[in-house]
């Protein structure tokens, strides 16, 4: 048999006929003639023996094997059609296809204080964390794994399906959403040049310095653009720039204001020199291209948190004292902002 010249409407009367015994073919019923004369108790037998218990076993053996012929050659035609067999990742248990149903993996970074950072225990926390917790248990999961690594390498990790979505801080760009989809924005600020140099007060300063940015991040795009007479160092994390700043090899470095200020704070010898406004850049949840339904259920858990004040909640325990975004907050409290 010439299984990929076998339409399925055939192969669905091989199995009935199988199983039930009818519509024998002509050659089929020679074989079946043959298993009886050719078996070796009727060789062996009186000629005045009734047949009908071996006719009886021969009947049935042929019919298991042909229904195991049928079977395998059902899955190798299925296989052949590229027809699927539904797992559990594709029942209604999972309706945003997450990796693993029940459970949503976000690819984060460990040192982007206050934003998503480990903390003494290893655990993850802050503000995107929290924030993106909430969101996910408004949309009914508890169970949220959050992973560290390079943030080079974070939005190609999501897009290639190694975690469902990203969450730090990631600010929205058109390149950027030709690799991954953004949610709507939940934080907006200033990018900021850190330094330990009081001489160094506008981007004019900067000139034939060195100056350390997180590779792949709104920081170093901005550089690019903006610092063309900087030489410009890049570095997998914040901290490894805070490091090289401290050792004096690199005369300032690029952070957001956030994550400057805090490094301010526990370095008495470094200050924020200057801030640059990076309003139309948003910060996003982000997650593969098309998972659309996905995306829709975040957006809508966030305007929620929004509009119930838990993303006031968390900005105030997070950032205190700064200014937040009228856009976030709940409409009966925005125009009453600092910025508003």
């Amino acid at each position: 048999m010439q299984l990929h010249e076998t339409t399925s409407s055939e192969l669905s009367r091989f199995i009935v006929w199988a199983v039930n015994g009818t519509t024998v073919p002509t050659s089929t019923k020679h074989y079946r003639d043959s298993a009886v004369r050719r078996d070796p108790a009727n060789q062996m037998a009186p000629r005045h023996q009734d047949w009908t218990d071996t006719v009886k076993l021969s009947t049935h053996r042929r019919r298991m094997g042909l229904i195991s012929i049928a079977a395998t050659a059902a899955l190798a035609l299925a296989a052949c059609s590229g027809a699927t067999v539904a797992t559990d990742d594709e029942s209604d248990d999972n309706p945003f296809n997450l990796i693993s149903a029940g459970e949503i993996r976000v690819a984060s970074v460990g040192d982007a204080k206050p934003y998503t950072y480990t903390d003494e225990n290893g655990e993850f926390t802050g503000f995107d964390v929290e924030l993106f917790t909430d969101v996910a248990a408004r949309m009914g999961y508890d169970n949220v794994v959050f992973t560290g690594q390079d943030f080079s390498g974070l939005l190609s990790s999501v897009a290639n399906g190694q975690y469902d979505v990203g969450a730090a801080a990631i600010g929205t760009t058109d390149e950027r959403k030709e690799t991954v989809d953004f949610s709507d924005g939940y934080l907006a600020g200033f990018l900021t040049i850190i330094t330990a140099d009081d001489s160094i007060q506008d981007e004019a300063d900067l000139a034939g310095e060195r100056i350390g940015v997180v590779q792949g991040t709104l920081q170093e795009a901005y550089a690019v653009a903006n610092f063309t007479e900087s030489e410009l160092v890049k570095f997998p994390d914040n901290n490894a720039g805070i490091s090289a700043l401290n050792s004096g090899t690199i005369a300032g470095h690029f952070a957001d204001y956030e994550s400057a200020k805090t490094y301010g704070e526990q370095y008495d010898n470094l200050i924020l020199a200057i801030n640059i406004p990076s309003f139309d850049a948003p910060a996003g949840f982000v997650v593969a291209p098309g998972n659309d339904e996905f995306l829709d259920a975040i957006n809508v858990a966030l305007a929620a948190a929004m509009e119930d004040g838990t993303w006031m909640e968390l900005h105030e325990k997070w950032f205190p004292g700064s200014p937040m975004q009228d856009m976030y907050l709940p409409e009966s409290e925005r125009g009453q902002s600092e910025e508003g």
